[in-house]
């Protein structure tokens, strides 16, 4: 997650078929994100999480998706 919003293509990021036991952390700013054990498959294309650490995400909802962007 980072504040530019950019991401990678579907499929190519490291951490799409990485299963190690940890936490995920902002790439930008260092902040705990998401714990792995909440890590699961959607198939997607990217990394989804059942839910983050408490107060690490903002959500933002369209119409049509919602965006995730780290709080700090």
């Amino acid at each position: 997650i980072l504040p530019q919003k950019g991401t990678e293509a579907p499929n190519t990021g490291n951490y799409i078929h990485y299963d190690a036991q940890g936490v995920y952390d902002c790439a930008a700013c260092g902040i705990p994100l998401y714990k792995s054990s909440t890590k699961f498959s959607s198939g997607c294309g990217w990394s989804a999480f059942l839910d983050a650490i408490p107060g690490a995400v903002s959500r933002h909802e369209d119409w049509s998706r919602i965006e995730i962007t780290c709080s700090a």
